[in-house]
């Protein structure tokens, strides 16, 4: 099931770590609206292995659309979110994700691995 609100409650972040990436992720929801398909968090803290010293949050972004002008407009939410929750953002389409396996296969290793869908669908 798809959700349609961004849920960061099971990750086990610190309050103001979750609610930094809580307004990177509303950020995207505003700039790509019915265009995002899903945020999902994977890698370490996906397999609940977060280390303040050490934060890393490592998101898929799938959206329908990657056009050159939408991305541009995600530029400062990006900046934000990398610097105030230290997010790594891994921008894709649909056809990307169907094309790309093999060009990325440790990536979508570790995302199939240990991942958390915190809005949209499950891909």
């Amino acid at each position: 099931m798809a959700k349609k609100f961004v849920d960061t409650s099971k990750l086990g972040l610190p309050k103001q770590i979750e609610h930094q990436f809580r307004e990177f992720c509303r950020g995207l929801q505003e700039v790509f609206a019915e265009g995002l398909k899903s945020i999902t968090v994977y890698g370490s803290l996906a397999r609940h292995e977060y280390f303040p010293e050490r934060p890393d949050i490592n998101v898929l972004i799938v959206v329908h659309d990657a056009d050159l002008e939408t991305l541009r407009r995600t530029v400062d939410i990006v900046a934000k979110g990398r610097e105030g929750c230290r997010v790594t953002p891994f921008f894709l389409t649909m056809h990307d994700i169907k094309t790309s396996t093999d060009v990325f296969p440790i990536k979508f290793y570790d995302m199939k691995d240990s991942y958390e869908v915190i809005y949209g669908e499950d891909i």
